[in-house]
Parts: structure tokens; C-alpha cells; sequence
């Protein structure tokens, strides 16, 4: 079965994972100093799973998909992760956009020195 992504330029707005901890959807940004790497990467499987199984009736779940596999490299979007959408865009020939840098709008703040 061949699938087709076409390219959406924002996420979309009212799935499931709306009113849940954003944490959730990046479980392996959440670094501690704690030396206990294998309660954090248990911990990270746990969310992975979680968001996941959030992602897997959401009625957005091929718009955030096709959303992530241009903009996306990090967290669970459209119930994948970051290896499975690596694996989506090799498959099917897809580049991610690159991202303008932040460049912030009006005065500098000043020294209060």
C-alpha cells in the first residue's frame, strides 16, 4: 500500500494530546541530575508509551503526522517518534524545512548597571 504525505505548514489544533503534560511528548528531553540513567530512560519509555497509545484515536493523528515529517525532528507527533519519522522520510524522499532562526522583534532590553 502506498501512502502519500502532503506537506502542512502548521500543526493542527484540537487532538488528543490537548490538556495533557507537554513532557509527555518529549520524553527524552527531560534530563535530571540524578545519576540514575536507567530510571530516566524507563521513565522516557513510559511517556513514549503513554503519548503514544493518546495519539493512536486522535482524529488530527495524519495532519499532525504529515506536520512533523517537515518540521519535526524531536518528540511524539501524529503517535511516532523520532527514529519511526527518520525512517518515513527516507522512505518516501521527504526533506524537512528548515527553520528560520528566531530573530526577536523591537528595542534591545538595556544593562540596568
Amino acid at each position: 500500500m502506498a501512502i502519500g504525505y502532503v506537506r502542512v505548514d502548521s500543526p493542527p489544533i484540537g487532538g488528543n494530546c490537548v490538556g495533557h503534560d507537554v513532557k509527555m511528548w518529549f520524553p527524552h528531553a527531560e534530563r535530571t541530575n540524578n545519576r540514575d540513567f536507567s530510571a530516566q530512560y524507563r521513565k522516557a519509555g513510559e511517556n513514549t508509551i503513554t503519548a503514544k497509545a493518546i495519539c493512536e484515536d486522535c482524529p488530527q493523528k495524519v495532519d499532525c503526522l504529515n506536520y512533523a515529517l517537515y518540521h519535526e525532528m524531536f518528540g511524539i507527533w501524529g503517535g511516532t517518534t523520532e527514529r519511526e519519522r527518520k525512517l518515513l522520510r527516507k522512505k518516501y524522499n521527504i526533506l524537512m524545512i528548515q527553520r528560520e532562526p528566531f530573530i526577536p522583534v523591537g528595542p534591545r532590553p538595556r544593562n540596568n548597571k
